[in-house]
């Protein structure tokens, strides 16, 4: 098992879900980020390949302040990671879809 997330990573961790996959209001479906699945994810990506990459990737987006950053900002640094580490952003979009999909809410709401 690798060092646990720093306060800050798992500040960035918490608030990159909804970028990912966003609130929809139409269907009723709630944001990854409300649901609280940054510990999920995190654990997701223990045995993943690309964890150090994962664990740079997200030092990076706390340096730069990416959980108090507006919305706009947010997802245009969470397109920036998709294509300056695509194995991260895999990793970490896996690791957050399989978390969303499995939460007991969005079954709920399915």
């Amino acid at each position: 098992m690798s060092e646990p997330l720093s306060g800050d990573e798992r500040s960035a961790l918490a608030s990159l879900p909804d970028e990912l996959l966003p609130a929809r209001e139409e269907v009723r479906l709630p944001g990854a980020g409300g649901l609280g699945l940054a510990e999920q994810v995190d654990a997701a990506t223990q045995s993943s390949s690309q964890r150090a990459e994962v664990r740079a990737a997200l030092a990076s987006l706390a340096a730069g302040g990416f959980a108090a950053a507006p919305q706009p900002e947010r997802l245009a640094r969470a397109q920036k990671l998709a294509q300056d580490s695509p194995g991260a952003f895999q990793a970490l979009f896996s690791a957050t879809y399989g978390a969303y999909y499995t939460d007991p809410r969005v079954v709920a709401a399915l």
